[in-house]
């Protein structure tokens, strides 16, 4: 999240939980796209909370 403010970038973090297993997990988003994270989050987790 830092490295994105530093460049000026908008950045988000979000929360998001997925089910069977029951897991919860924390990633930060630059252009509405994750940052360092792998290409299937988006279809494992759900989001629940952005900032």
């Amino acid at each position: 999240m830092l490295f994105a403010l530093t460049k000026g970038l908008s950045a988000t973090w979000c929360v998001g939980v997925a089910q069977e297993p029951f897991r919860a997990h924390a990633w930060v988003e630059i252009d509405r796209q994750p940052f360092r994270e792998v290409d299937y989050l988006e279809q494992h987790f759900r989001k629940l909370l952005t900032v």
